[in-house]
C-alpha cells in the first residue's frame, strides 16, 4: 500500500501521456508524435488540464515544482497515516460497542415490560 501512495498514478493509464507531456510543452517533438499527442489530449481531460496547467508554467521551473508538490504530497501521507487509528485491532473497541448494544436492548425490553 505504501508504494501505492508514493505513485497514485503508477498502475493507471495516464503512464505513456505523462511522458510525452514534457516534450510536447518542450517543442521537442516530431510533428508526427505531436499530432498524435494532441488527438490523445482530447480523449483524456486529465492530461488536457496537466497540459494547459503546466503550459503556463515555465519549462525550467517545473522539475522544482514537481519536486515541491511531490514532497508536500509525501509529507500529507505521512500525517495522515501516523493520525489514522486503527479500530479493527482494538479489542476494547469491540467489547464497548458490544455492551452498548446489550445495554441498549435490555432497557427496551424493561421499558416495555414496565408499560405493560
Amino acid at each position: 500500500m505504501r508504494d501505492k501512495l508514493r505513485n497514485i498514478l503508477k498502475e493507471s493509464n495516464h503512464e505513456e501521456p505523462q511522458k510525452k507531456l514534457i516534450p510536447y510543452l518542450n517543442n521537442t517533438m516530431l510533428p508526427e508524435e505531436r499530432d498524435a499527442f494532441e488527438k490523445s489530449l482530447l480523449e483524456d481531460p486529465f492530461i488536457k488540464d496537466a497540459a494547459e496547467g503546466l503550459g503556463k508554467i515555465d519549462s525550467k521551473e517545473l522539475p522544482d515544482i514537481t519536486a515541491l508538490i511531490n514532497a508536500q504530497l509525501n509529507k500529507q501521507i505521512k500525517r495522515k497515516r501516523k493520525n489514522r487509528r486503527k479500530i479493527g485491532n482494538n479489542l476494547l473497541t469491540y467489547l464497548a460497542i458490544i455492551l452498548i448494544l446489550l445495554l441498549s436492548v435490555i432497557s427496551y425490553v424493561l421499558i416495555i415490560k414496565s408499560t405493560h
